[in-house]
């Protein structure tokens, strides 16, 4: 997103521009150059999408202003960006899943070698 594209997008939403850079800590001529060059700082980008209420995914999508305006307009998601975003957060919450299986695996293989030393040890000592 450029800084019309976001400018416009905080007119939508009646927001203030200097108030967007007063959160994040940016001149205006400062905001403007991030985003025209694509080099703002990922930590000013979360307040920036915090403050108007869009997710950095949005921020990024290509033709996100047009839907997000669309979507204003109609005041409501079309149901294929929910499907979207649903199949996205379950295949996120698959990945957290294995992820937990495999430290938890990982774990419990700490804990039986641990308890295996402990044993040998024990046993060397009589």
């Amino acid at each position: 997103m450029n800084y019309n594209e976001f400018r416009e997008l905080c007119k939508s939403k009646n927001i203030m521009i200097n108030d967007v850079c007063e959160y994040v800590s940016m001149t205006r001529p400062g905001l403007t150059k991030a985003l025209d060059n694509q080099t703002i700082e990922l930590r000013k980008l979360k307040l920036l999408c915090d403050y108007v209420r869009i997710s950095p995914a949005q921020f990024f999508e290509t033709g996100a202003f047009g839907s997000l305006q669309s979507n204003s307009e109609k005041g409501s998601k079309k149901p294929e960006d929910y499907e979207k975003e649903i199949e996205y957060l379950k295949n996120t919450l698959r990945d957290k899943e294995e992820i937990i299986n495999l430290l938890r695996e990982k774990d419990s293989g700490y804990r039986i070698a641990s308890e295996n030393i402990a044993k040998y040890e024990l046993g060397k000592k009589k």
